[in-house]
């Protein structure tokens, strides 16, 4: 089991749930239950330290970034 070390007075900070996009929800879907098959992560119920996906598209390139 993983260990996080804080120091003593550390304080929690809870985030808001952002919502995504149709498009973007399918895509994270897919790629969490990708990870869940290959056990790179584990389904949990209740923590204090879970945290809302962030979701970062990739770069889209236009005309004036390739030249």
């Amino acid at each position: 089991m993983h260990n996080i070390n804080l120091e003593e007075d550390f304080k929690l900070v809870a985030q808001q749930q952002r919502k995504l996009n149709l498009v973007m929800k399918k895509g994270v879907r897919k790629e969490v239950l990708k990870l869940l098959e290959v056990e790179m992560i584990y389904a949990i119920s209740n923590s204090t330290w879970v945290t809302p996906v962030h979701v970062v598209p990739p770069k889209i390139w236009n005309k004036s970034d390739k030249e």
